[in-house]
């Protein structure tokens, strides 16, 4: 018996906001019915996601497709990089993963380091 396993990014989500309640676009409603197309003919038995409300929308009417519900891990969300609860700018993000790369205890006040996520 093999087991697959289909790692799905989350649709389109708006720019600004809080991380964890952010929705979805309407591209992101697009991309969601999409994921659900696609993979319509696998045997597909458990959906899981991340608990951003971006991610669970992407997934749930694949989860309702086969009849069951999202089941949502806590330890499945990103990486913390500040304290405060907006989304940092790409142009600002570029650099803070190029530190710690070379850094791997390296963090924001707040946030988390490689070694720590």
């Amino acid at each position: 018996m093999s087991t697959f396993v289909y790692m799905v990014r989350h649709g389109e989500s708006p720019k600004e906001g809080n991380e964890r309640t952010r929705g979805l676009t309407e591209k992101g409603y697009l991309d969601a019915q999409r994921v659900t197309d696609i993979l319509k003919n696998e045997e597909i038995n458990v959906v899981f996601s991340s608990p951003y409300i971006r991610s669970i929308l992407t997934v749930e009417s694949l989860a309702q497709q086969i009849g069951e519900e999202v089941l949502v891990f806590e330890d499945l969300k990103e990486r913390i990089f500040t304290s405060e609860d907006n989304r940092i700018s790409d142009k600002e993000l570029g650099p803070l993963l190029e530190e710690s790369f070379f850094e791997s205890n390296f963090s924001l006040e707040g946030g988390e380091s490689n070694a720590d996520c």
